[in-house]
């Protein structure tokens, strides 16, 4: 029984005579721990993608049209939903290709949404197209066609989005962010209309090839 207890102080001096624990090391180890969970969880979730299609419908020869989004420096100009374009990289001095940009777009929705879109094919006055990296991920083309009426103008934009929230919220919130593509689609639809002096009432833009609505400027 002596010995037990004798066991018992020895033990509780010893346990006394020891160096405190290392508390920053274990919690540099718990925050490490933590930030490769969260880097994995990132990781799961899965990119939401996005297949636009939107169609402007100009009342101008299709040069003009062609020159006016060629120009995409100046899109703050005339496009609303842009609030920026800035020149990254210079592309092929001849044909083009190569050509950096950074785009920041904001619609009615509370985020803006920059990317750099590289140009990879120009066939004036007919097709521009590019890949887009950074919150956006993919490609968008522009085909051009000329008609009776004037251009008839095709976006398809297929991206993915790169933001984890978004990612997050996409199965809730994708028909909110395809109203605000919507959105800022609409309004260069009306700003390239008024930048061309297109008459009132003889612009409209169609999107994802549904019921076409009324551009007026």
């Amino acid at each position: 029984m002596r010995a037990a207890v004798v066991l018992r102080v020895a033990a509780a001096y010893h346990d006394r005579s020891r160096p405190p624990p290392d508390t920053a090391g274990f919690a540099a180890k718990k925050r490490i721990i933590r930030r490769d969970n969260l880097a994995a969880t990132r990781v799961r979730w899965r990119m939401a993608s996005y297949s636009f299609v939107t169609v402007w419908r100009v009342a101008a020869p299709i040069d003009a049209v062609y020159a006016a989004i060629r120009d995409s420096l100046r899109w703050p100009e005339w496009w609303k939903a842009v609030t920026g374009v800035e020149e990254v990289r210079a592309g092929d001095a001849v044909t083009g290709l190569g050509n950096v940009r950074r785009y920041t777009f904001k619609g009615t929705l509370p985020y803006t949404l920059a990317f750099d879109l590289e140009v990879e094919r120009l066939e004036p006055p007919r097709v521009l197209a590019g890949r887009a990296t950074g919150e956006l991920e993919g490609t968008g083309v522009w085909t051009l066609m000329a008609d009776a009426s004037g251009t008839i103008a095709r976006y398809d934009w297929n991206v993915r989005t790169t933001r984890w929230w978004m990612n997050l919220l996409a199965p809730l919130a994708r028909p909110l962010f395809k109203a605000n593509h919507d959105l800022v689609m609409r309004s260069g639809a009306e700003g390239i209309c008024r930048l061309l002096g297109v008459a009132p009432g003889t612009c409209d833009w169609v999107a994802d090839s549904g019921s076409a609505a009324a551009a007026e400027v």
